[in-house]
């Protein structure tokens, strides 16, 4: 049997083209019925997570904005206010005008449909991260048994020891 042109392509990610070569097509799954293609468009870039990043912290002037963006990723002005447009126009982002300066501020509209769609997954990191401070809960009463001091005292994970418990050899 040969491989040529069929009438119906395979049903797998790969079809072979007459003479033998093989064409890939990449599996898309349709999220557009959760609402979330755009979403995951706009997030795939670094340099929009970036910025919402900076955003994060608090309402940020464009020119600041884009002072960061320069340095870290050696984007011109266009280019980083054509990244806030994407941002403001897909919901990730809001903007007001005080005179001629323009402050932009996450707008968790989107990000709010991000997280909905993502809780679905939350409990295949979450039971390992339960597991995970159960074993170094376990591990730190092993160190204070060890140390001879009671299994209650100490510090929760993350503190400093007490002052005057602290071993200064």
């Amino acid at each position: 049997m040969t491989a040529g042109p069929a009438a119906h392509p395979p049903a797998g990610p790969v079809s072979v083209r007459e003479g033998g070569s093989a064409s890939f097509r990449l599996y898309k799954p349709n999220l557009a019925c959760f609402g979330l293609v755009h979403a995951f468009d706009v997030l795939g870039d670094p340099v929009r997570r970036r910025i919402l990043e900076l955003l994060a912290e608090g309402e940020q002037t464009s020119g600041a904005i884009t002072d960061v963006i320069r340095a870290e990723f050696g984007l011109s002005q266009p280019a980083v206010s054509q990244h806030l447009r994407v941002l403001r126009e897909n919901g990730f982002a809001s903007v007001r005008a005080e005179g001629v300066r323009r402050f932009y501020a996450v707008d968790p509209t989107s990000l709010r449909e991000v997280d909905v769609w993502l809780d679905r997954f939350r409990g295949f990191w979450e039971q390992r991260l339960d597991a995970l401070g159960t074993e170094l809960a376990r591990g730190r009463r092993a160190s204070r048994s060890r140390a001879g001091r009671p299994p209650d005292a100490g510090t929760d994970v993350g503190q400093a020891d007490p002052p005057g418990e602290r071993n200064m050899t």
